[in-house]
């Protein structure tokens, strides 16, 4: 990744997203080492980001109409839902399921963890 980012002076995500590195090459070892950090945790963020982002998608376009769930907000990896009590259960199976599947990664499993509470602070 740090050869790469190097000789191209960006890092790519699993998506195609690319994240510029201006001291990738630099003299300054601290700058050239925050640059290197950065190349590798950008591929790792990155796509972690692209992969929520899919899920939201999918499970907004699936969810957009019904009246007893509502995706609430996102909070880095989280993802906070208002659901009408009588289904929870069934939406727990369903996220877990729709976050879990919603991209292939080759030999990497997407674990999903669902908390519920009364509020967010609850369901941490």
């Amino acid at each position: 990744t740090i050869a790469q980012a190097r000789d191209k002076g960006y890092v790519v995500s699993m998506f195609g997203r690319r994240r510029y590195l201006e001291g990738i090459d630099s003299n300054n070892r601290m700058l050239r080492n925050a640059s290197e950090r950065m190349a590798v945790n950008s591929i790792i963020q990155g796509t972690q980001a692209e992969i929520i982002k899919i899920a939201m998608i999918n499970i907004y376009n699936e969810i957009k109409d019904k009246k007893d769930i509502l995706m609430m907000l996102q909070v880095h990896d989280e993802l906070v839902f208002e659901v009408d009590e009588s289904k929870a259960e069934y939406y727990e199976n369903y996220l877990t399921q729709a976050m879990s599947q919603c991209v292939r990664l080759e030999d990497v499993p997407i674990k999903v963890n669902i908390a519920k509470g009364s509020n967010w602070e609850e369901a941490k």
